[in-house]
């Protein structure tokens, strides 16, 4: 099993994550984006120039053949890092270290994985309009995420936060070892608390049961689609 620190920087700027089929929809709010922020803004004081670490939690992988990182945990931390690179990338003032390209991918999500995508293209004076705009069902959570990050950025010195973010920020990037029964893991994590609820250990159970990967794409798909209770099932699918 590997265990390598890497900063915001390089969890950004290297490799690629992939947000599988079973994985909850991303569901942080304002309480956890909030105190994110808050607690790397606290951590370096403006006025002290001291060099120290920040570590803001792990990312537990899977390492696929094509040499990508299946996010077992910590894709809700991961695509918070992605959104604040975002909104750092068109910020109105030049911020150094930006990672211009998104590196997290979606296995059956394309819809959040094209709004990123599109607003990562955007330029700056057209960011905040496209972003409330863009009309892609299923992204509502993204577009909150996105305001709450501008809205706390707006009262910390944006500059030092982001310096610190990419550079003294880092992430345990945890790989389990190839044999690892991935469906018997999240039942693990969902007893101690720490990721799956209830019907999303069902669903994992489930999809672990079909082996045709065109299967499981059907099977997440119809899934999603009835769990979605913000629309009618059908409006959920792509025609």
């Amino acid at each position: 099993m590997g265990n390598n620190a890497k900063n915001i920087k390089e969890i950004l700027a290297n490799d690629n994550y992939i947000i599988p089929r079973y994985q909850r929809n991303y569901s942080w709010g304002k309480a956890e984006i909030a105190q994110l922020i808050k607690d790397v803004n606290e951590f370096f004081p403006e006025d002290k120039n001291e060099k120290k670490s920040y570590y803001l939690g792990s990312l537990v992988c899977f390492k696929r053949e094509d040499g990508s990182f299946e996010l077992i945990d910590g894709q809700q931390r991961h695509t918070t890092i992605t959104l604040i690179n975002l909104v750092l990338k068109n910020w109105r003032d030049e911020i150094e270290n930006i990672v211009s390209v998104p590196n997290l991918k979606f296995d059956s999500r394309k819809k959040i994985q094209n709004y990123i995508e599109s607003l990562y293209k955007t330029e700056k004076k057209t960011f905040l309009k496209q972003a409330a705009e863009l009309n892609i069902s299923g992204i509502g959570s993204f577009k909150d995420a996105i305001e709450i990050i501008q809205e706390e950025l707006r009262l910390k010195n944006v500059q030092n936060f982001a310096k610190n973010f990419y550079e003294n920020v880092y992430l345990f990037r945890v790989e389990v070892p190839e044999e690892t029964d991935l469906n018997h893991y999240f039942e693990i994590m969902n007893n101690r608390g720490e990721q799956l609820e209830k019907h999303e250990i069902v669903k994992a159970l489930l999809m672990g049961k079909i082996n045709e990967t065109t299967e499981q794409i059907k099977f997440a798909s119809v899934w999603d689609a009835c769990a979605d209770m913000n629309d009618y099932v059908f409006f959920n699918f792509d025609t």
